[in-house]
This record gives structure tokens, sequence and C-alpha cells, in this order.
């Protein structure tokens, strides 16, 4: 089963443009859209430092032309640091050609949108590439590489089998908490007494942050959920580690199946905001 998508109002988004109007003018959009959480940074070696002092991006609009660092750099830069593996790129520029679609797809940028374009053109790409992530950890883009004859239906079986039953990033904070050590099931037990005689939903009281707040300290907190939101298996990870198709071949594949997934409607016929 998929992942539902996060709610608009729940994303933290960094916009990263040289131009300050342009910037406001994202900025804008996203606030009418909903999102509550936006950053800025005027190039890309600033919006590395953003990303670091904030955790909680996992989307960035990404401008292409711009000093100091641009965008092409910046993603290259990004998808070589495991950590944010699972923060989306979306390119914001007015390079139209396909092969500069090609190449922005090749650097690791996860959709592409040409200027001029409006709120809901940025809505619908945001949502989409949300979309896609979720079928690319389950078994979309395998199914891709059985179409394309590069891994045959078996070897995808048995990698959907292994990602199910590796991936921690559903697993509840209890059961990441209790699999490091960091507290035993006794004294959660113990603390779950309170809701017993209030009728509280324990498994709802075992998802929340500050009930755990209060059995282990912040610092193993934040490792656990750290642990929880980074052990994503992708289905392209497992194929590549089970030796059935080398990493750099399914870099390459993933860029094509990416391609493959046209835009809904042209993005250049959007009129500019602002």
């Amino acid at each position: 089963m998929l992942k539902p998508m996060p709610d608009l109002q729940s994303l933290h988004v960094l916009v990263v443009d040289d131009s300050s109007v342009a910037r406001a003018v994202v900025r804008g959009g996203l606030l009418r859209m909903g999102v509550r959480h936006v950053y800025e940074a005027p190039n890309g070696n600033e919006g590395l430092a953003v990303l670091k002092s904030n955790p909680s991006i996992s989307v960035i609009l990404l401008d292409w032309e711009m000093p100091v660092m641009n965008g092409i750099e910046f993603t290259k830069i990004l998808r070589q640091q495991p950590a944010y593996r699972d923060v989306h790129v979306l390119m914001i520029t007015s390079h139209a050609e396909q092969k500069d679609v090609a190449m922005a797809l090749a650097s690791g940028v996860d959709d592409y949108m040409i200027k001029p374009f409006n709120s809901a053109t940025i809505r619908a790409r945001i949502e989409r590439v949300l979309a896609r992530s979720a079928r690319m950890h389950t078994s979309r883009f395998g199914e891709y590489l059985v179409q394309k004859g590069l891994i045959d239906q078996k070897a995808l079986d048995f990698a959907i089998e292994c990602q199910k039953a590796l991936d921690v990033s559903h697993f509840s904070i209890g059961a990441i908490a209790m699999v490091n050590g960091i507290c035993d099931a006794q004294s959660v037990i113990e603390k779950l007494r309170p809701a017993l005689k209030s009728q509280q939903s324990p498994s709802k009281l075992l998802e929340a942050q500050d009930f755990w707040g209060e059995i282990v300290n912040r610092e193993q907190l934040d490792q656990i959920v750290d642990l929880r939101s980074r052990r994503r298996l992708l289905i392209g990870d497992v194929i590549s580690a089970l030796g059935i198709v080398k990493a750099e071949d399914l870099k390459e594949e993933l860029g094509r199946f990416l391609a493959s997934e046209k835009p809904e409607e042209s993005l250049s016929s959007a009129p500019q905001e602002g």
C-alpha cells in the first residue's frame, strides 16, 4: 500500500534562485497553496547551508542559472549525500530543449518546470513528484526494468520481498527504540497505565513524540526519528545490492524512466504570476 502524500501544510520547501523577485513570486505561490514552511537561498552554495540547518526540508524548487553554484552543480552534490536522497528537487528554468531536460534529470533532478509558470503548475508538479516517489518505493520502477528486459519477474518479486522486510521507515517509534536497545517494552507499558483508565488509544500514544519524550532523552528520540526517516529502501537499492543490475546502470535507467513520464499538460503555456 502506498503511503498517503503529506498535507501541503506540513511540507518544508526550499526555494533556491538568485533573483529575489523570482523567489518572492514562488514563495507567494507556495503560501497560497497552503505551504507554511518556506525557506530561501540565492545560490546553490547557500542552499546547501540552509538545507543542512533545516533537516525537515523535503522539497526544493531550484533555478538553473545562478552565480557561485548553479542548479546542476547543486543537485549533483546533493545526490552524493545519502542523508538527502529522499529530498525532492524540481528544476525551474527557461532551458526548454530536450538535451537540457536530459542533463537536469541525469544530475538527479526529480522534475522539470519551464518558465513561465503559475501556482497551479507548481502545486501539480509537487504533488506529482511526491506521488512518483511513493511509486518508486514500491514496484513501479522494478516493473519498468522487467519491461526493459533488464531483470525477470522472479528477481523483482524477490527484491520486493527483501525491500518490505528490511525497510524500517514504516516501523513504529517504539519498535525502532526497542530493537536498538534504547528502551524495553516493560518500561513503556508502565507509561501506558494512565491511558488504560482514560481509554486513550495506545497505538496513537505510541506514535506521539511527546509520549516518547518522557521515556528517552532528546538525543535518543532524534536518533529514532532520523533512523525511521532515512532507512527508506528504494527498490533500485535492493536490486543493485543483490547484484542483479549494476548501480551505475540502474542510475541511467532511472533517468530514462523519469523522462518517460511526460507532463500531463504543457508547462510553457501557463501564464507567469506576479
